[in-house]
């Protein structure tokens, strides 16, 4: 990505009868194209860290 464009801001929400680690194989994919990803395994958690995006 180009530095004047900022990241994206991904949020990965397994489902319901799985855990983070459904985004295993996505994760390396979007570090390696430069976002910064945090895999997140409980719903509580997850809204928290959504609420924290600004993006």
């Amino acid at each position: 990505m180009p530095s004047s464009t900022p990241a994206p801001s991904v949020v990965l929400v397994h489902g319901a009868w799985a855990d983070a680690s459904s985004g295993a194989r996505m994760v390396p994919l979007l570090q390696r194209a430069g976002v910064p990803v945090k895999p997140q395994a409980v719903a509580d958690v997850i809204l928290d860290a959504m609420r924290a995006v600004q993006g």
